[in-house]
C-alpha cells in the first residue's frame, strides 16, 4: 500500500488502511454478489474532515461513509466502499482513497483491482482453507476482518453481520456440508438490542448481496435472498431458538428449541441444501450436529422458500455478533 501525504505535519497525517492489500482481486472464482467490497479503516491524531474515493478516471468523487454505527461500520473510522461490480474494466482498475485531516493535511492511497472475466463458477466447490494464502483466491469479503488460519477461516472482531461470499450468482441447487467452532459470543449489552438481537453463526443460501434500504451506502438491506440456516444465542430471550430458517422478509419458517446448547470451542457441523422441484418450488433443509457425534439420519429443519425468495445466488458464511471460525467447506449440485 502506498501512501502519500502533504507537508503540513506529515508525520501525523491521516492513516488509510485498506485491510486486504494494495492488489486485490475479483471474478477469478466467480460473482458471487453483485457488488465490489473494498474494506479499511481511516484514522487521524486531529480528526477527520473528509474521505472519498475515485475510481479510474471517473470525475467524480465519491464521499466515504465511515463508522462507528450498529450496522456494516463497526468501529470508528471504518469504510466499505461498495459498488457495482459491472463498473470494473477487464484487468486492472485504480481506486484511489483520499482523506483529509481538520489541518488540511491530506494522505492518498491508490489500489489495484484486477478484475478477471472468469465466467461463472463452476460446481462442485471443495475448500480446504490450508490451501489458500489469499481470501480472493477463494471468495469475497463483504464485511469484516477475515483471516486464515491453517484449515479453519476466522473472522474475531465481533460485529453486525461479518460475511463472506463463495461461488456465483448463477448457482440454483446445491448442498454445503461445514463446520463451526463458536469461539466466543458478544456479551456487550449493545449486541443484543436492535438491529443485531443476539450472536448468530449461519449460511445463507442463494445470497446476491446487500440491498439498497435507506439510500445508505454501504446498502443496510439484507434481503430479499433464499434462505437463512442459522444459530442464534441471546439469553435476554427467554424462548430464544437455537436453530431456525428464515426467509426473506425476516420471516422464521421452522425452528427448534429442544436441542443443547452450542457450546464455545466445540466444533458443530452444518448440511444445508436447496432444491427446486418440478413444480418449481424450492426446498430448503438443514442440520446440525456436534462434529465428534455421528450425523443425524433426519433433517432438523425443513421448509419452502418464501414469498419474494431469490432463486439463484452464492453461498454466504456469517458470523453475526459472536468470534466464529469455519472448516473444510464443500458445495455439491443438486
Amino acid at each position: 500500500m502506498l501512501t502519500t501525504t502533504c507537508s503540513i505535519d506529515s508525520g501525523d497525517a491521516p492513516r488509510i488502511d485498506v485491510w486486504y492489500g494494495a492488489r486485490q482481486r475479483f471474478g477469478a472464482r466467480g460473482r458471487p454478489i453483485r457488488w465490489i467490497n473494498v474494506l479499511g479503516n481511516v484514522s487521524a491524531a486531529y480528526g477527520l474532515h473528509d474521505v472519498r474515493w475515485v475510481l479510474n478516471d471517473d470525475p467524480r468523487e465519491m464521499p466515504a461513509a465511515l463508522g462507528p454505527g450498529a450496522y456494516r461500520l463497526h468501529a470508528a473510522g471504518d469504510f466499505n466502499i461498495e459498488f457495482d461490480a459491472d463498473r470494473l474494466a477487464p484487468g486492472d482498475n485504480r481506486l484511489t482513497i483520499r482523506a483529509i485531516d481538520t489541518r488540511g493535511a491530506v494522505a492518498e492511497t491508490g489500489i489495484v483491482l484486477e478484475w478477471v472475466e472468469a465466467g461463472d463458477e463452476a460446481l462442485p466447490r471443495t475448500i480446504d482453507w490450508s490451501d489458500y494464502d489469499r481470501l480472493d483466491e477463494v471468495g469475497q469479503v463483504l464485511d469484516g476482518v477475515w483471516r486464515l488460519e491453517g484449515p479453519r477461516l476466522r473472522c474475531p472482531v465481533m460485529a453486525y453481520d461479518r460475511c463472506f461470499a463463495i461461488g456465483d450468482l448463477h448457482w440454483r441447487d446445491y448442498e454445503v456440508l461445514t463446520d463451526f467452532v463458536v469461539h466466543a459470543y458478544n456479551d456487550d449489552p449493545l449486541a443484543r438490542v436492535l438491529p443485531s438481537m443476539g450472536s448468530m453463526v449461519a449460511l445463507l443460501l442463494r445470497g446476491q448481496g446487500n440491498v439498497d434500504w435507506h439510500d445508505l451506502v454501504p446498502y443496510r438491506g439484507y434481503y430479499p435472498y433464499g434462505m437463512l440456516v442459522e444459530h442464534i444465542h441471546n439469553p435476554e430471550l427467554p424462548d430464544n431458538p437455537v436453530y431456525q430458517l428464515v426467509g426473506t422478509d425476516d420471516v422464521t419458517l421452522a425452528s427448534v428449541r429442544d436441542v443443547p446448547p452450542v457450546v464455545t470451542e466445540r466444533a458443530y457441523r452444518i448440511r444445508a441444501r436447496v432444491y427446486t422441484d418440478d413444480n418449481d418450488v424450492s426446498w430448503y433443509q438443514a442440520k446440525f450436529w456436534p462434529l465428534d457425534a455421528d450425523e443425524p439420519k433426519a433433517w432438523m429443519l425443513e421448509s419452502i422458500g418464501g414469498e419474494g425468495s431469490l432463486t439463484r445466488g452464492s453461498v454466504v458464511l456469517i458470523a453475526h455478533q459472536a468470534d466464529v471460525s469455519f472448516g473444510p467447506t464443500s458445495i455439491t449440485p443438486l
